[in-house]
């Protein structure tokens, strides 16, 4: 009797287990949504070919497709797109397969208009936050507004801080903007999907603003596992145009030209490559191109716009700025309206009748901004023959030297300003925004500081402004300290001697300031009380700028002196006058 219950409980319990078998081995879906959750722990092949067993189960779950077009996107794309095509046909939630589809299209070069149609469908369809921040900030990358994409991919990013796109689409954002933080955004992007060969591309990108011969060989190392993935091959040649290797940098797109001929973006980089070789033409026909195969590629219009301004072709400069207002928010549509008025200002200025030395200057500007210097040397000699005593001609003349780097006639113009009691060094080294857009790049030349030095100045607008530029230089020096205590030396010297021979100049107290900050920088601590003690006597008033904003006066606060000091200048400032 025992024996027969065990034998019977025994066979209860198998044809129960043998029933759970069979009704685990009827549910299919089950089964997929296991195979699902295990591709989505693997990479590459295996991911792909559980993805597929996946489908074969059930190819009504859309995440099976959506998983094995993410993962064959980089070697197939076209296979990835018709993955993505069918979470439409089984009418589920199809917002994450219209964002990949959209990544595809971009990564792919295949179909700009139709991945901003895409990120568009995301942005205002998605009920999930996380994509449609990145389809909002995904259609502002594809029109240029860097700015605002870069917030909304920020915006992802809160949403889901472990988003590696919303990090890889920041770091291009910050990459068009010359922006440091690129670099950590895109090891951020890196750091969270390793694997993916778009996410690498784009590291390599950034790492080419700085790193030319790095950022190629990891592109090349991409492209040799995954060739079918223009994106690297354009971030290549992105990186070779940063770099001026335009020649390079064209043939690879030529290539790329061939596997994808209609896109607008290899276009607009071909644009750019031809450009720096100075074939316009070639240039702005890419440029046309680009813009006609896409009407929301701003960076045609950008591109063409620099060509037209460096070729002064003001017609079609205007053109191309009224163009690219429709895609600009009001703030940038207001600068760009400015910068209009200024062209048409100077368009009538160019082609209308001049009676005044001032106004052949301006004209004379004009052309040297456009390289123009056969028009700019005409307009000077014109301005010659109406007042040669006029101060601007000078001016003006400088100027036009600068800009076409004509140094020699710029040094010898400056030495016979000098010459003639006037501040000449002061007209090269402007300051201000002005000044610098003449004289900026001249006075980054190494020859520049070698010159300056050796003139024999006599204005004091020009020695202060000399001492200035040792304090600047010095202040840019790392890793050579016996060179920058001299450049402070030098400056703080300088400083004296303009107060020496000027002593009643406006300036003075400033220069004495100046000159006690040069010898703080350099821990002469006495001199620099005494330089100090001068600024307050001669009107120096600035308290808590001396007190507490000032770094260079740090080596003096800990002296037992710097509260006298500090006490005087109160004193001063607040006795009544």
């Amino acid at each position: 009797m025992i024996d027969r219950v065990k034998t019977a409980a025994v066979l209860a319990l198998c044809l129960a287990g043998h029933a759970a078998a069979q009704e685990e081995k009827a549910d299919p879906k089950a089964d997929a949504r296991r195979l699902i959750e295990e591709a989505k722990g693997k990479r590459g092949k295996a991911a792909v070919e559980l993805y597929a067993s996946a489908i074969e189960k059930d190819p009504s779950n859309p995440d099976g497709w959506v998983g094995r077009a993410r993962e064959r996107r980089h070697a197939e794309p076209m296979a990835a797109l018709a993955d993505l095509a069918r979470p439409k046909a089984v009418k589920e939630d199809v917002t994450e397969a219209q964002f990949w589809r959209a990544v595809v299209l971009h990564d792919a070069l295949l179909d700009r208009v139709g991945a901003w149609d895409e990120f568009q469908r995301c942005s205002r369809g998605s009920a999930q936050v996380e994509f449609a921040f990145l389809g909002a900030g995904a259609q502002k990358m594809l029109i240029g507004d860097w700015v605002r994409a870069e917030e909304d991919f920020d915006r992802a990013i809160k949403a889901n801080p472990s988003a590696p796109l919303a990090w890889r689409f920041k770091a291009q954002c910050a990459y068009e903007l010359n922006n440091a933080l690129a670099r950590d955004a895109a090891q951020q992007a890196v750091k969270l999907w390793p694997e993916d060969p778009s996410v690498q591309a784009t590291g390599a990108l950034v790492t080419g603003m700085e790193n030319l011969d790095l950022a190629v060989s990891d592109l090349d190392r991409i492209l040799a596992e995954y060739p079918a993935l223009a994106w690297a091959a354009l971030c290549k040649a992105r990186v070779l145009i940063r770099h001026s290797k335009f020649e390079a940098a064209l043939s690879a797109l030529d290539a790329l030209s061939r596997t994808v001929p209609g896109s607008s973006d290899v276009q607009v980089q071909r644009g750019h490559a031809l450009a720096g070789l100075d074939r316009e033409l070639e240039s702005e026909a890419a440029f046309d191109r680009a813009f006609a195969w896409d009407p929301n590629c701003v960076a045609a219009l950008e591109g063409r716009a620099a060509l037209h301004r460096k070729t002064g072709r003001l017609d079609a400069l205007i053109r191309d700025l009224k163009l690219t207002q429709k895609f600009r928010d009001q703030n940038e549509n207001i600068r760009i309206s400015q910068e209009i008025t200024d062209i048409e200002k100077k368009r009538e200025l160019a082609a209308g009748a001049i009676f005044s030395a001032a106004g052949h200057c301006e004209r004379a500007e004009l052309f040297a901004r456009e390289g123009n210097w056969e028009g700019a040397e005409k307009s000077l000699a014109d301005a010659d023959g109406v007042d040669p005593k006029e101060r601007r001609i000078r001016v003006t003349r400088l100027r036009v030297y600068a800009k076409k780097k004509d140094l020699e006639k710029l040094k010898q113009t400056v030495q016979q300003a000098i010459d003639d009691g006037e501040a000449g060094f002061s007209w090269v080294y402007d300051r201000s925004p002005e000044g610098n857009e003449w004289f900026g790049e001249l006075n980054k030349d190494p020859q520049f500081e070698t010159w300056a030095r050796g003139l024999e100045l006599k204005a004091p607008e020009d020695l202060y402004n000399r001492a200035t530029m040792y304090y600047e230089i010095a202040g840019t020096l790392k890793g050579d300290a016996a060179r920058q205590t001299g450049l402070y030396r030098e400056s703080a010297l300088e400083y004296r001697t303009m107060c020496d021979r000027f002593p009643q100049h406006s300036a003075v107290a400033g220069a004495y300031y100046n000159e006690a900050c040069c010898w703080s920088l350099i821990r002469e601590v006495d001199k620099a009380f005494g330089a100090l003690d001068l600024a307050i006597d001669r009107g120096f008033d600035q308290v808590e700028h001396m007190e507490k904003n000032d770094t260079d006066l740090a080596n003096m606060r800990s002296d037992g002196r710097w509260p006298a000091i500090v006490r005087k200048l109160k004193d001063k400032v607040e006795k009544p006058k």
